[in-house]
């Protein structure tokens, strides 16, 4: 869909760098940016009957073919039996469903010779549900998530194996689970820290481990993901199945050939990066950044470069295009009031072509995902019963509408094609097919119909190859760059693609917030040569398997093929999520919560934080990403925390993505908490805290005073569950250790914290008024997490 500079293909591209492997980007991209690189669809046009079968495996989901159960080796018997033998604990699991085929994943995957179980494990009175998929032909085990339930309230820290331990084990469980695999072809691979290491410190230690797999030596698309417990269980694993077919020829050019054709094509530009931090833009930074056509692999039989669908392509820098203004310019509404629904359709249809047959099925106001502050309307046109395509989906067509302003930010068909099909959407009769020039001048016209201030902001982003953006060549894509002070922003560009007959097929204006941020200077002061000598330095050209297609692309399927390729390598394994700085001429991090390497959580022991006496639980809260270093790379030890920044540590602690529920826990609508307004950088924290009753609702916190140890051992007896028991401690004999009793307030909370062994006295004094340094709030977290399994109540949980 041309989405070019939005904030996904920056890291879609820097994770392509790091990677052996095109899979592992699918693999690690999160949710929320993978939703803005792809293109899917539902079947929620079809009967809920229908739908039901479905999801059960009674007939197989649409475009999906149902496999021939007599082409399977293995019996659905069989598959079970060796689920259970590869788990004995599951020995009282009982198989509730079981299917042939994969019917959850469109496009349908040409191995369809899996057997899909579900499994229910009884517990007391209940049950809990997992599922499994096997290999209908080797038997192999392709996948289990296991959701046993766990003891409420166990023992977890310190866990009985270590992460070294943990691999080994993780390794001799996958040789077991699927005998093709041999030792030799696992290649560990580190990986992003979104939804893999940063895990919460309380509840059971998981460990996750990620492998690509050598084909002939080489690391290919083929992969295995295994994660244990801190006991070694099982809590899941998952292997790639399908049936790749791999080059014969080996290279015809060698590595060194392929770096000098790398580094001669290499080309940085200059831009604005946003710097994300909490995934949020914390700020905008000048930056030198590697052109993305740039940074395309080789390939190894011909040394050509090609794209990431594997076309040949060329390093040509980006040309921007002066927009004029159009005849249309959008002006959004001056009404204080939100749009109604039916106000919302119709402005998206006075602009856009609803297909004849389309009738507005869906409606819902909800929260930007990219600014949670701005109320949208999202809009589904589709046809009723609905026309099936080959391809099993629905037509239909989606929008999102900003419900004060009435701006249009997202338009799209959904019209699939079967895989080798032509498109499912065929043009009227008599159709003209149009030419570039004419739809390059639609595009144009309709940006400045609806973005704001379009010919100031935007320029059209063109490059020498054509903007025909498939290997099919039967659309044309636009992407229209933001530009501030004269240089492009990376990200919040508008793209278009349309149909070789001009007809719309997909619009997004990128949510760009904060460019009002953008006040630095707009000179560089590192010279592009110098930029350009340290991303030369910075990479290795890697021989591996790349594995392209198998998706949609503007409603039309590209074929799956894998190829030999050079591709491109940090030699720093955290550069590739850096950028050089064009002002200060330092490496920048532009995603604080994104870290690669060897997976083992492992860091720099920051310079102050080396050789203090809290040192080890200060490491332990910086891998678990409770404490982040500064830009400096220091912890600031010795420095005291706010109330606010306590409850802040102690919800990263326990839930490290408690900041993207948006402070929604339980209460609908965002309002103040206890006296913090939605706007304070700490509302999530309190928010979350509330919810979990370690603080009162109603009561007023002071988020920016500085936390004293007696608030401290107050919120520790809540965060423990044994408030009520601390009002039968204010005469424990404890107390007598301190000459300072007398000016303690909370008795029975001081006295319940100090026997819990969370908090000491300092030189034969409590010090009830002293203040909390982050090196103490460490130490007491960690205190927290070993007491966990030790009190009768759940910790923090």
């Amino acid at each position: 869909m041309n989405r070019k500079r939005t904030r996904a293909s920056q890291f879609n591209r820097m994770t392509r760098l790091a990677c052996t492997s095109l899979v592992a980007v699918s693999v690690l991209l999160p949710a929320g940016l993978a939703r803005a690189e792809t293109s899917s669809g539902t079947y929620d046009y079809l009967p809920v009957e229908t739908r039901l079968k479905i999801a059960a495996g009674e007939i197989p989901m649409p475009g999906t073919t149902a496999p021939d159960p007599s082409q399977a080796k293995i019996t659905k018997e069989q598959a079970v039996g060796k689920v259970k033998a590869l788990l004995p604990e599951l020995k009282d699991a009982v198989a509730q469903n079981i299917t042939l085929g994969v019917t959850n994943v469109y496009p349908p995957p040409p191995n369809q010779m899996v057997w899909n179980i579900e499994w229910t494990y009884p517990s007391g009175s209940m049950g809990y549900g997992f599922s499994s998929q096997v290999d209908a032909l080797t038997g192999e085990l392709i996948s289990i998530y296991l959701s046993v339930a766990q003891e409420a309230n166990e023992n977890y820290y310190p866990p009985k194996l270590t992460r070294d331990q943990a691999l080994e084990a993780a390794k001799a469980f996958i040789v077991k689970a699927a005998p093709s695999i041999t030792l030799s072809d696992l290649k560990q691979e580190g990986y992003s820290s979104w939804g893999l290491n940063e895990t919460s410190l309380f509840g059971p230690v998981q460990y996750s481990f990620y492998f690509s797999l050598l084909k002939n030596g080489i690391p290919s698309p083929e992969y295995v993901n295994v994660s244990l417990n801190g006991n070694g269980d099982l809590i899941s694993f998952s292997k790639s199945y399908d049936q790749l077919n791999y080059p014969e020829k080996t290279a015809a050019i060698s590595q060194a050939v392929a770096e000098q054709t790398f580094a001669k094509g290499l080309d940085v530009e200059l831009s604005y990066i946003p710097i994300y931090k909490d995934n949020k833009v914390s700020k905008y930074i000048l930056a030198w950044n590697p052109s993305e056509n740039a940074t395309y692999p080789i390939d190894a039989l011909t040394g050509k470069r090609l794209s990431y669908q594997g076309e040949e392509a060329n390093a040509a820098p980006t040309v921007y295009a002066e927009v004029p203004a159009g005849k249309k310019q959008f002006a959004p509404r001056t009404a204080k009031t939100e749009l109604t629904a039916d106000e919302a359709k119709k402005l998206v249809e006075q602009v856009f072509t609803i297909p004849k047959g389309r009738t507005l099925l869906y409606s819902s106001l909800d929260s930007d995902y990219a600014d949670p502050e701005r109320k949208l309307w999202r809009l589904t046109w589709g046809e009723q019963p609905g026309r099936l395509y080959a391809g099993g989906f629905s037509s239909q067509t989606i929008a999102e509408v900003d419900a004060l302003t009435g701006q249009i930010l997202e338009f799209r068909m959904e019209d699939y094609a079967g895989m080798g099909e032509e498109d499912a959407s065929s043009p009227p009769a008599g159709a003209v097919k149009l030419s570039q020039a004419t739809v390059r001048q639609k595009a144009i016209e309709l940006v400045n119909a609806l973005a704001p201030n379009a010919s100031r902001d935007y320029r059209l982003a063109e490059q020498k190859e054509t903007n025909s953006n498939n290997q099919n060549k039967k659309s044309y894509g636009y992407h229209f760059t933001r530009f501030v002070q004269g240089i492009p922003v990376s990200n919040g560009g508008i793209s278009l693609s349309f149909d070789l007959y001009g007809n719309l097929k997909y619009y997004s204006f990128g949510r760009t917030p904060g460019l009002d941020q953008i006040t630095g200077p707009s000179t560089a002061k590192v010279a592009k040569e110098e930029a350009l000598k340290a991303y030369r330095d910075l990479y290795v050209m890697k021989l591996q398997y790349m594995n392209t297609g198998g998706h949609f692309v503007d409603n039309n399927y590209i074929e799956q093929k894998t190829w030999l390729a050079y591709g491109a390598e940090s030699k720093n394994p955290d550069r590739p999520f850096q950028v050089i700085d064009a002002v200060s001429g330092q490496w920048v991090t532009t995603y604080d919560n994104i870290r690669y390497g060897d997976g083992n959580l492992s860091v720099t022991v920051p310079a102050d934080v080396k050789g203090h006496p809290a040192e080890q639980d200060l490491m332990t809260l910086i891998q678990h990403r409770v404490i982040v270093p500064d830009e400096s790379g220091n912890v600031k030890p010795n420095q005291e925390v706010t109330v606010g920044e306590w409850l802040g540590m102690m919800a990263q602690a326990v839930t490290p993505y408690y900041k993207d529920y948006g402070g929604y826990y339980g209460m609908g609508e965002r309002k103040p908490v206890s006296g913090v307004p939605v706007d304070s950088p700490y509302y999530n924290a309190v928010a979350y805290a509330a919810q979990y009753k370690w603080i009162e609702r109603d009561a007023v916190l002071k988020v920016d005073s500085k936390l004293t140890r007696e608030e401290l051992a107050v919120m520790l007896t809540t965060i423990v569950k044994y408030n009520k028991l601390a009002a039968f401690l204010a005469e424990d004999e404890s107390l007598n250790q301190f000459s300072d009793k007398s000016l303690i307030s909370s008795k029975g909370e001081v006295a319940l914290a100090v026997k819990l062994g969370l908090l000491q006295g300092q030189n034969g004094k409590f010090n009830p008024q002293g203040t909390v340094t982050k090196a103490d709030a460490a130490t007491v977290i960690m205190q927290l997490v070993k007491l966990q399994g030790k009190t009768d109540q759940t910790v923090a949980q």
